[in-house]
């Protein structure tokens, strides 16, 4: 005796913060049979899954069916990396997906009182992606028939809700991520770049991509030796990215453009965005940057010995870290949108320049509870206040004379 599963989302690929639902089909138990009940095993092919191999049971319903959702046992921590600064333009992880194995069984206890559970010989292949979507992105997927993997991965999409000709500083490290499932070979990140004379630069980088990876895809062509500037002066202005096979469009094209405005301090932040990638920000406006002390105080009787070193109230324990109130700078309505997916991000890195603008270092960053405007549509262009605090606490400081 078997059970039939179903899963939904019914293709391979999820996002593992976005209810994950089996579906088990099943018959009557034999004649005396006790304790009916339908289980699920959970496993973990990739060793990524910690605690696994998960087991559930219920019991079904009349019809014999019953639904699971999973999501629980698979939505779990993922330790987050990207390249700073940009390495090499295709870059893989194997450390930010769950890749599981769902398989179902039935048990019961027979007239005579003996325990019976059997397994089904295979199961359905699952990898989950970091990340999710709103219910109501949902629902409008599941009224459409459609689903992340459609949407994305089978449609080629790269894994960013960040907007169409997005405007990036020259230094940025603008990334791109991909998901390869297989389905779509690819051997080349192509750039075309414009430059402000009517010339374009097309640079066909070679990479290559093994099948259930995720990949980081460095795409400012300043990452890759491209001039910026021609010997004739004409400026880099915009350009798009974009996975080939050969001469094969293996995704969708994206493009961006230069913002070639005198900034004395860029600002970058990182965040894993809901899609399993990690996007960049930039912040091009004023910072302010302010430090967050918090201490006890307790107290200690005076001594016949004490002097005027000593004293009566002491600090135990004294914890301080940084914190940056940082504006955005000007940007679009469709960029403006993108901070939605920043604010939201409990993985956030400030890429913090030093004093003479010529080191950066990754700060693990939380933006702080807030409510800000994302859109005024009396304007044409947006900006708002970004604060955020270190995601450390210490009663040392840190030697900023250390950064040149």
């Amino acid at each position: 005796m078997a059970l039939t599963i179903f899963l939904y989302p019914s293709t391979g690929i999820a996002l593992s913060g976005n209810p994950v639902w089996v579906t088990m089909f099943g018959d009557e138990p034999p004649a005396g049979a006790n304790g009916y009940k339908f289980m699920l095993k959970i496993e973990s092919t990739n060793n990524m899954l910690v605690g696994a191999p998960f087991y559930m049971d219920v019991a079904p319903s009349a019809a014999y069916v019953a639904r699971l959702n999973i999501q629980g046992y698979v939505d779990k921590v993922v330790k987050y990396v990207f390249s700073y600064p940009a390495g090499d333009a295709c870059i893989q992880y194997d450390n930010t997906t769950h890749e599981v194995v769902i398989t179902a069984g039935i048990r019961y206890i027979d007239s005579s009182g003996v325990l019976h559970e059997i397994w089904n010989e295979t199961g359905a292949e699952l990898t989950l992606l970091k990340g999710g979507v709103s219910q109501r992105q949902v629902a409008i997927w599941k009224a459409a028939n459609q689903s992340f993997y459609t949407i994305y991965i089978g449609a080629g999409k790269f894994l960013t809700q960040r907007p169409q000709d997005d405007i990036v500083h020259p230094q940025q490290p603008v990334k791109l991520w991909n998901f390869n499932d297989g389905t779509r070979e690819v051997n080349t990140l192509r750039l075309v770049c414009a430059y402000s004379d009517g010339s374009t630069v097309t640079e066909n980088l070679p990479i290559y991509q093994e099948e259930g990876y995720l990949y980081e895809l460095n795409v400012n062509p300043a990452s890759h030796g491209i001039d910026l500037v021609k010997e004739d002066g004409a400026k880099l202005l915009t350009w798009t990215a974009a996975l080939y096979n050969d001469d094969v469009l293996k995704s969708d094209i994206r493009r961006f453009a230069y913002d070639l405005r005198y900034c004395e301090r860029p600002f970058w932040l990182m965040f894993a965005n809901s899609l399993g990638g990690i996007d960049d920000v930039y912040l091009s406006g004023y910072a302010v940057e302010s430090f967050e002390v918090k201490g006890d105080e307790v107290y200690k009787p005076a001594q016949f010995d004490d002097t005027i070193y000593d004293r009566t109230l002491v600090v135990p324990n004294k914890q301080a870290r940084n914190t940056w109130k940082i504006n955005t700078g000007p940007k679009s309505a469709t960029q403006m949108f993108h901070l939605r997916d920043l604010l939201c991000s409990r993985e956030v890195w400030l890429i913090y320049p030093s004093n003479f603008v010529q080191v950066y270092n990754i700060v693990p960053v939380n933006i702080t509870n807030t409510e800000v405007v994302i859109v005024d549509r009396k304007n044409d262009l947006y900006d708002t206040d970004i604060e955020m605090a270190e995601a450390h606490s210490s009663q040392f400081n840190f030697d900023n004379r250390l950064m040149v």
